[in-house]
């Protein structure tokens, strides 16, 4: 949660409270986008799909992501990102060739999902307000994690094109794209070209691909880095205690890679800073990830809520909020 939360505030509302609807109301009302991957039987029962929604408010954006899409069977079921990786096949590639397979703990089926959704979301709002037509949109688990299988392609006879495959030692899948155990540390290579496994061949001293593992495996690890560079090979030091070493750097503080903001809970806190460069805008990252109703007053207030109203919401169980961080018990 906190990884992903900054630059948003936080509401907490109990959905299933009746008291609490005409603060979910006014929120709706005072919306652009509606975005939101509860299952729909749930979000009906909580009156946040689309139907209630646009009831209060019909020129919403409304983007739902789900699993397995929003048609078919599985519409409604669950989906968590490893199921994903499973049936998308990269448990079974990632193993390696003759391993069994690997869960690769790192959610890339959900970041798709997520970015797929939030790309169908901003060209919806562009459309609405160039037609004046409030549209829907969806993404799921299952269709953006397709798209990570298109370096493949179904052939005539139904079977896949042939892919490059992990090697069972986890290090290679052609022999310039490996990754070199060093004397000291460990090298990611990226040769792609004949030409380029030729030139790391030469740089390293030894007469063919076969014997690059052999080669590197008596330098340190900014040696190989030194003669990669040199022959004009891509190369980088495999990072093995990067988390320090990340936001100690000045030159990705110069550019812009780290955000410091002071967290309600735990203070100064820094993040890895703005993913995009948009030219002459500045990327704002000035609110830190937000606890559980930091902003609850402060927003309810803005879309018109009495603070006498929300201090009964409150005080109901309907409605939680933090004091500021200096009054905490």
């Amino acid at each position: 949660f906190v990884g992903c939360q900054r630059g948003k505030r936080a509401v907490a509302l109990d959905l299933k409270s009746e008291a609490a609807r005409p603060a979910v109301e006014a929120l709706l009302r005072w919306a652009d986008v509606v975005h939101h991957n509860l299952r729909v039987p749930a979000a009906r029962r909580l009156g946040l799909d689309e139907q209630a929604v646009r009831a209060v408010n019909p020129d919403v954006v409304f983007c739902h992501t789900s699993s397995y899409g929003p048609d078919g069977a599985r519409a409604n079921w669950p989906g968590y990102d490893q199921l994903f990786q499973s049936s998308l096949g990269w448990e079974q590639m990632g193993g390696g060739e003759g391993n069994p397979p690997m869960w690769h703990r790192f959610g890339f089926m959900d970041h798709q999902c997520a970015l797929s959704s939030a790309a169908a979301t901003l060209w919806a709002v562009l459309a609405r307000d160039r037609t004046g037509r409030a549209s829907s949109v969806a993404a799921s688990l299952l269709g953006a994690g397709v798209l990570t299988t298109s370096e493949t392609y179904l052939q005539p006879d139904g079977a896949l094109a042939p892919v490059p495959m992990l090697d069972q030692a986890q290090l290679t899948t052609t022999p310039g794209r490996r990754l070199l155990a060093c004397a000291q540390g460990w090298v990611a290579m990226a040769a792609t070209a004949d030409s380029d496994v030729a030139a790391a061949c030469r740089a390293l001293g030894c007469g063919s691909a076969a014997q690059l593992a052999a080669a590197a495996a008596v330098r340190p690890a900014g040696e190989v880095l030194d003669l990669l560079a040199g022959a004009g090979v891509a190369a980088e030091e495999v990072r093995l205690d990067q988390r320090d070493a990340f936001f100690d750097s000045a030159d990705n503080d110069a550019a812009g890679l780290i955000a410091r903001y002071r967290h309600h809970d735990w203070g100064g806190f820094e993040q890895p800073g703005a993913l995009w460069d948009l030219g002459d805008l500045t990327t704002q990252l000035h609110l830190p990830p937000p606890v559980l109703g930091e902003h609850t007053i402060e927003v309810l207030t803005e879309v018109g809520i009495a603070r006498e109203t929300i201090d009964e919401l409150i005080a109901a169980g309907a409605a939680t909020a933090v004091p500021p961080p200096g009054l905490r018990a």
